[in-house]
This record gives C-alpha cells, structure tokens and sequence, in this order.
C-alpha cells in the first residue's frame, strides 16, 4: 500500500471535513455541518489524545460554537491556517493532558459546571464552550477536569507506520464484526440481545483506543484478526472483494 506522511494525510483531512455540507445526527436529532464537527472533534482531540495548550482548544471549540450558531459564518484564512498547524504539532508531539473522567462521569464528584466570563482561565473557558456545544459525558467530564489537570511527557517511541485500518471500530463501521472468525465473535460474545458487544469492546480495547503516547502497541492474537477484519471491512466498503 501506498504510504504518506501523516501530517500531510492530516491536514488534508482536515481541509476535507472543513469543506463537506455535513449530515444528519440521529443521537442529538440535529444537522451538523462538517466544519462544527470537525472544529469540535479537534478541541476534544487535543485534550482527549494529545497536548495543545488551552487557548488553541479555545480557538477550535470557539470556531465550532459560531459554525453551530451563524449558519453563514466562516473561517478566516488565519483561522484554517492556524488549525492546520495546531493539528501537526498535536499529532508530533509526545506530550499529553493527564485529566480524568472517571470519578465526574460515574456521579461520584459533581463539579459545578464553568460558564462563560471574562478574566476566565483559558481551561474553564474551554470547558464552557463544550458545555455550550453539547457532547458526550465523558468529553464534558474530561474538559471540566483540564483546569486542575498535569501535563505528562509521554513515550519517544512510536510506531513508524500506522496503517488506516486502525480507524475502523464500532463507532462508524459495526459490520466489521461479521469479518471476524465465528469463533472469536462466539469467545467474546453472549447469548444477549448484544452478542457482539464483547469482540466492539476487545477492538476498542486492544486496537482503536490505543494511544502510543500512553503505552505500546499491543500485538496479540485478537489484534492480528482484527486488523485482517478491518482491511477486509473497507475492501467491502470500496466494493472490490
């Protein structure tokens, strides 16, 4: 397969999203242009994965509440610009934003949610926009951490190439799952109303979520079957199995 410099495949996804009219969301039963969900996605990305300073968070969540809001507004060339190198000096450095989740998702502490003020710190800021835009629990919970949260250094290490199989998961792709051997969806499966939830949380768990920032990439037995599930999944999305 043909290989290309992430950062290049980034910002040219980057521009992609920026550029797509965007979809129906049944979840929050609301049209989401591409570029809220992508400025969104990378204020969230840039805590949840990686290190960039809150004031870059700011910017994107910022960028993401006004495309929500003012349907004809957009970007400046400063602003797509700024993103773009925001996004390459996320994906190279080892760097990453130590919050948590847990304890605030699980109901076990109650946070009083930050609101919008001036003389703010850039971190409660950013908590506020996402507020403001609506997330998930745990993307809210994260964020609302940031404020009392450590930046760690991470690992040097990393792997030279990653392919694009790894983005295939549950979360877009759900048939990956009949791509899988029979007895490894029967290992990790129940006889539930959700059989396959097992084989989405052992490819969340051992392929998609791994962050090599945080730990190595595992290489076992269920990741060498997923990752043959994977490239068989977008040879069928792309109708030339």
């Amino acid at each position: 397969p043909e290989k290309f410099p992430a950062t290049i495949a980034l910002k040219a996804l980057i521009i992609q999203l920026l550029l797509l009219p965007g979809s129906f969301v049944p979840d929050i039963q609301r049209y989401v242009s591409g570029m809220e969900s992508l400025f969104k996605r990378l204020g969230v990305i840039f805590v949840e994965d990686t290190y960039r300073p809150s004031e870059e968070v700011c910017t994107c969540l910022t960028a993401a509440l006004l495309s929500q809001r003012v349907k004809t507004w957009k970007p400046s060339q400063k602003i797509v610009d700024d993103t773009l190198d925001f996004a390459g000096e996320s994906l190279n450095t080892n760097k990453y934003w130590g919050y948590t989740t847990m304890d605030i998702y699980r109901g076990k502490t109650h946070p009083k949610p930050f609101i919008i003020e001036t003389n703010q710190k850039a971190a409660e800021r950013a908590s506020a926009l996402l507020d403001e835009l609506r997330s998930f629990g745990g993307d809210l919970a994260m964020m609302r951490s940031v404020p009392e949260a450590s930046v760690i250094d991470g690992r040097v290490t990393r792997p030279k190439f990653m392919s694009i199989m790894r983005c295939v998961d549950q979360h877009w792709s759900t048939g990956v799952v009949y791509f899988f051997p029979p007895k490894i969806v029967k290992e990790y499966g129940n006889n539930s109303s959700t059989p396959y939830n097992g084989v989405f949380r052992q490819l969340w768990n051992e392929v998609s979520s791994i962050n090599p920032r945080k730990m190595e990439v595992p290489s076992t037995k269920f990741t060498k079957l997923a990752r043959v599930a994977q490239q068989l999944y977008l040879l069928a999305r792309q109708r030339v199995l």
